[in-house]
């Protein structure tokens, strides 16, 4: 698959619809590994404040979307809005009323390999994070909890996540699965503080 801003904008016109309520609500987080916001003390994100430019996208920028698009079976929006990065270490921000979601960078989801891969978070408190995750089997996002307040928290949920008896395309979770933007938009919700009943798997 070949990927430009301009081929995008022509051929997946829905997906950029579907994006487009975000306009204006995107800005460049961490641009290096060191302040990434899964490095920083509870998973404060780091802003720039810079706007992405919706002109230029790099060549790296354009592989990685490839391979992680492919891999994953990611959706359209996904791959529109990652396609205004500026680096593979760049996050990306979305700001809300309250708090800020952090988009991983691409070259943190190009280390992931998991049945899952993590796309977003939403710091919620004692180092408690809320990731937005996707099913590539599925084809749909979970909402999944991390982090915590002490090494226990951490560690039970890392060996959780990470045990081979979890799959998060068992028929169990049907329930627990929505598309992503809906995704989005619940943690949106959730991070203005009008709605957190975001269900977890």
């Amino acid at each position: 698959m070949s990927l430009s801003l301009q081929n995008l904008r022509v051929d997946y016109s829905e997906a950029f619809s579907n994006v487009g309520k975000y306009n204006g609500m995107f800005s460049y987080g961490a641009g290096t590994s060191e302040e990434s916001v899964k490095t920083m003390p509870f998973f404060i994100p780091v802003r720039s404040g810079n706007p992405p430019d919706l002109n230029t996208v790099s060549r790296e920028v354009v592989n990685a979307c490839t391979e992680l698009y492919n891999k994953y079976n990611l959706p359209l929006e996904w791959l529109v809005i990652y396609s205004v990065v500026d680096s593979l270490d760049r996050e990306l921000t979305l700001s809300t009323s309250r708090n800020d979601i952090s988009f991983l960078s691409l070259s943190h989801l190009l280390k992931q390999s998991s049945k899952f891969i993590d796309l977003c978070l939403l710091h919620v408190g004692m180092g408690h994070v809320i990731l937005l995750s996707w099913d590539p089997v599925t084809k749909q996002t979970f909402f999944r909890h991390d982090g915590g307040s002490s090494g226990i928290d951490r560690e039970y949920n890392f060996k959780r996540y990470n045990s081979p008896s979890f799959n998060p395309s068992d028929e169990s979770y049907t329930q627990n699965r929505i598309g992503f933007i809906e995704g989005i938009d619940k943690l949106i919700l959730c991070a203005n503080g009008e709605s957190c009943a975001v269900q977890s798997i």
